[in-house]
């Protein structure tokens, strides 16, 4: 039985930087590593974010995750996500003037 996509009020937004940290990294071990935490942690919410959006965004089975290797979906949320960070940082360079 699939299981049932979560509610997108759950969205994480720290799971999006993390799922954009992977695709810059190369992997999920290289994400890991650059973000101090053990690599099931970056696997556990990568996985919990294909859920919440009811979407695969990295191919099964690659040996590390570069844009080859991210579904159509993630190649889609990649861009999302570096839009959200530019505007991130933005705003943060709004607070530092």
């Amino acid at each position: 039985m699939p299981k049932k996509p979560r509610d997108l009020e759950q969205l994480d937004w720290e799971d999006i930087r993390l799922f954009l940290v992977v695709t810059q990294a190369g992997s999920i071990r290289a994400a890991a590593k650059r973000l101090d935490v053990h690599h099931s942690t970056v696997a556990r919410r990568v996985l919990k974010l294909e859920e919440t959006l009811n979407q695969r965004l990295i191919c099964a089975g690659s040996a590390g995750v570069s844009a080859c290797h991210l579904t159509q979906k993630g190649h889609t949320l990649l861009e999302l996500a570096q839009s959200m960070l530019d505007t991130a940082q933005k705003i943060d360079h709004l607070r530092a003037q």
